[in-house]
Parts: C-alpha cells; sequence; structure tokens
C-alpha cells in the first residue's frame, strides 16, 4: 500500500471512530450509562445518531466499522463514554456532539482567523487538540482578538455550554484531565535517555522523574526527510498525548544552542561516517556500544533504510538533543518542561479542553 493509500486509510480510520465516539456519548445521555451491548444495538445507535450527533459520517457506515472491521475500540469507546459522563465535565443531558460538523470546523477557523491576525504560528491542534465537541449552542460569537475567544471558550467550558475532548485509545479504567492555560502543570525533572532497543533506531525516547513520562523524538515522514518532531508519552498509559509543535522545538533548540547536524552535511558524509556519528552520541547518552555492536545492528537496518539521508537526519538530530540534555543536565530539566508543556497544547495562547484517556 502507497503513502498516500495508507494516509487516506488512517484518516477515515480517525473519523469513524471519533464519530462512534460521538454516538456512545449520545447514548449515555439516553440511558446514564452504556455498555458494549448498548452501542452494538442498531436500534439505540441510529437513535443517539439522529438526536444527539452532527458527524461527517453517515450512522450506517460509522455502525459496520464498528461491529465488523475494529471491534478492539468498542471497550475503549464504552470506557470513554461513561467515564467522560462520570467526571462531571458534561454538566448538562441534551448535548450535540459535533465531529467535523460546519458547527466544530467554525470554531477553528475563527481560531486561525485571531491567530494570524496576532501574527501567532499554531496549529488548530496546538491549540485546541479536541476531536469532539460537545455543545448546547448552535453558532459561536464573532471576536476581535484570541484573548477574548479563549476566555469565551473557557467562560461556555465552565457553565457546561461548550466542551470540546480530546480522545485517546483507553487501556484499563482510563482517566479524565483538564487542560487550559490557567491550569498548573507539575513541573518534570529529566531524568535520563531511554535505553535503546536496537542501536541505530530512527529516535529516541527522553525520559523524565516521573516513571513512565518522556518525550519521544524522531522525523515522523522520514521518507520525505522531514524535521524531526517530539511526541509526548504519558505514565499509565501507551496512549500519545500529542506532538511538540515544530515552532516550541526549533525555539528550544535555538535557545539552547543545541547542535543539529546540517542537512547537507549528513548527505555529503559516509555511513560509516554517520554510523561513528551516532556511536559517539550514545556514549553521550550514557550508553557505550562496540564496532561489532554497530557492525551487526547496520547489517539489520541497512535494507530498511527507504530514504538515506531522512533516516540520518532523524536518528541524529534526535540523539543530538538527548547527547546535549544528557551532558548538560543543569538545563535539562529547563529544555523537558518547555518541551511537555508545549506538547501538551497548554501554551498562553490555548484553550481550554479535556482529555480522556
Amino acid at each position: 500500500m502507497k503513502l498516500d493509500e495508507k494516509a487516506s486509510e488512517a484518516a477515515l480510520t480517525t473519523k469513524l471512530q471519533e464519530g462512534a465516539h460521538c454516538v456512545a456519548y449520545g447514548i449515555v445521555q439516553i440511558k446514564k450509562k452504556i455498555t458494549e451491548n448498548d452501542l452494538l444495538d442498531n436500534d439505540l445507535f441510529v437513535k443517539s445518531y439522529n438526536k444527539f450527533c452532527k458527524v461527517d459520517a453517515p450512522d450506517s457506515e460509522i455502525f459496520i466499522w464498528l461491529t465488523n472491521v475494529m471491534k478492539s475500540w468498542i471497550e475503549s469507546i464504552v470506557t470513554s463514554a461513561n467515564l467522560c459522563k462520570k467526571s462531571g465535565y458534561l454538566k448538562k443531558n441534551n448535548y450535540v456532539f459535533h465531529r467535523g460538523s460546519p458547527f466544530m470546523n467554525s470554531i477553528y477557523q475563527q481560531a486561525q482567523i485571531l491567530l494570524k491576525q496576532e501574527g501567532i504560528r499554531m496549529g488548530g491542534d496546538k491549540w485546541n487538540p479536541s476531536d469532539i465537541w460537545a455543545t448546547t449552542i448552535s453558532s459561536v460569537p464573532k471576536f476581535d482578538n484570541i484573548v477574548k475567544y479563549n476566555d469565551w471558550i473557557n467562560k461556555s467550558f465552565e457553565s457546561g455550554k461548550l466542551v470540546g475532548v480530546s480522545l485517546k485509545k483507553i487501556k484499563g479504567s482510563g482517566k479524565v484531565s483538564l487542560s487550559s492555560p490557567s491550569v498548573k502543570h507539575e513541573p518534570l525533572d529529566y531524568s535520563s535517555v531511554q535505553k535503546p532497543g536496537i542501536i541505530l533506531p530512527t529516535g529516541i525516547t527522553v525520559l523524565a522523574n516521573k516513571r513512565g513520562t518522556g518525550i519521544n523524538f524522531r522525523s515522523f515522514r522520514i521518507s520525505k526527510q522531514a524535521d524531526i518532531a517530539g511526541e509526548i508519552k504519558i505514565a499509565g498509559t501507551g496512549a500519545r498525548h500529542g506532538k511538540v509543535p515544530s515552532s516550541v522545538l526549533r525555539k528550544v533548540i535555538k535557545e539552547f544552542n543545541i547542535p543539529q547536524l546540517a542537512k547537507s552535511r549528513i548527505g555529503e558524509s559516509s555511513d560509516t561516517q554517520l554510523r561513528s556519528s551516532v556511536n559517539n552520541l550514545w556514549k553521550q547518552c550514557g550508553y557505550n556500544f562496540s564496532d561489532k555492536d554497530m557492525d551487526n545492528a547496520w547489517e539489520k537496518r541497512k535494507n530498511e533504510i527507504q530514504d538515506r539521508v531522512g533516516y540520518w537526519q532523524s536518528i541524529i538530530h534526535s540523539l543530538e538533543i538527548g547527547a546535549y540534555m544528557n551532558t548538560n543536565k543543569g538545563k535539562a530539566d529547563d529544555i523537558i518542561n518547555d518541551f511537555f508543556v508545549g506538547g501538551s497544547s497548554a501554551s498562553e495562547f490555548s484553550s481550554t479542553f479535556i482529555k480522556v484517556y
């Protein structure tokens, strides 16, 4: 399957599972608590869809996907709906749940207009990464600046009129957390660079002092030689919790003067030279590998590389961040907190939402 076909399939899966969440959240308004059998009851499914959902996929398509293709999502969706209702953030019982609707699109369109007006480069998922929105209102007022708009979203959230929900696949009992610029995030300390499972990976994970929490650095589009990005990991769940915006990544790299080998130098260097650089960077991260280890690792890796420069750029730039933090531990705490706050959509220009994971 080609990359564009995979992307199209992933987008369809996301649309259908988020639509299924909307239906499940609607069923909770009918029954107060939902079971897996409720979600698989076609009559109840259609009733919830028609009464409580404004989504960009037909109910029949969502139901077929849920029952025949992605049964592994059913438990997570049911847990998410019950957990969110129990959390108290959904204060009313007459919400309409939006996914890809004109109303939901208008929320993000106004944000982008106001952010651009202020000269702020921030994607919609960093302003607010909600996958679905629960609302009792039918339109969004117009505002002349992003501060007033965010304040309105926060007040609408507090009154229960408008609640953005970021969804993750749940393992176990799950959690609900509030994200808002007004919420103080617990400071993190740098712990270490995680020991690699393989010596020549495409990226690394930097760990914080809170068990299981850290940031995975790598390029997410190696075949197109894209710059590396950071992705948040949270303790107690395998779910991904947002990417560190490229603007935050560049700002931190520039502020702390973290070395990043130029792509032109990567292209000019031989694989042997680049392997040596990787080995040296691993030493700075606290791990020593012999030449034999590197040779064996290269034999396993060399035939899997789709784009030579893209691969080396991903691992070397990631390791340069890890090596810098591990050898500059007096600065590493500030760096990991800058990355974590940026990746958690908690900047001063972000807006309020809840995360169910």
